[in-house]
């Protein structure tokens, strides 16, 4: 089988070479994507068949509808509010509040640092070219990553109060919706 590497040769006819180099191009484009490539939008075709299955309208986690102005803004602050108190509660144990404060901030600087190192690395997973800057983007990952892990352990904690009949988390953390004044 011939090199799917190899582009056409160059000496064939102008049109012939044209579309040749468009081939090829298309061709590395395409396999760079399906090869690192893990996320996709769905299809505008698919999307249109239902609309509301494929946009997300209460909150979003990733940077494909990071900015969308139909999002809530107050499930922005709710992640913001969950990626705090992460970092509240894995300082709780401290004596000072002088300590918790220099503590949370290293660990937030820490946070940011690892993030920064992967950023690259992340932005591959998707298909196609993101619309947040390099800042932006370590805040996404910073905050929705946060949220999820805190999530994950307000959902565990009720569940272990639910079985054992104690409160073995922290009574703040809870999946409510707000209420209104």
């Amino acid at each position: 089988m011939e090199d799917p590497n190899q582009s056409f040769d160059p000496t064939s006819f102008p049109l012939t070479n044209t579309i040749g180099k468009e081939l090829h191009k298309s061709f590395q484009k395409t396999t760079k994507s399906l090869f690192s490539a893990r996320i996709y939008r769905v299809p505008n075709d698919l999307r249109e068949l239902n609309k509301s299955a494929y946009i997300p309208r209460i909150i979003s986690i990733g940077p494909l509808h990071w900015k969308e102005k139909h999002l809530p803004t107050p499930m922005q602050d709710i992640k913001k509010y969950y990626a705090y108190y992460l970092f509240t509660r894995v300082t709780e144990r401290m004596n000072s509040d002088v300590q918790k404060r220099k503590k949370k901030t290293e660990l937030l600087q820490e946070c940011v640092g690892k993030m920064k190192q992967c950023l690259e690395r992340a932005k591959k997973f998707y298909a196609e070219e993101l619309k947040l800057n390099d800042d932006e983007m370590v805040e996404m990952m910073l905050v929705d990553g946060c949220f999820i892990l805190e999530l994950l352990y307000a959902s565990k904690a009720a569940e272990e109060k639910t079985t054992n009949g104690r409160d073995s988390g922290n009574p703040k953390v809870r999946i409510e919706r707000p209420t209104r004044p």
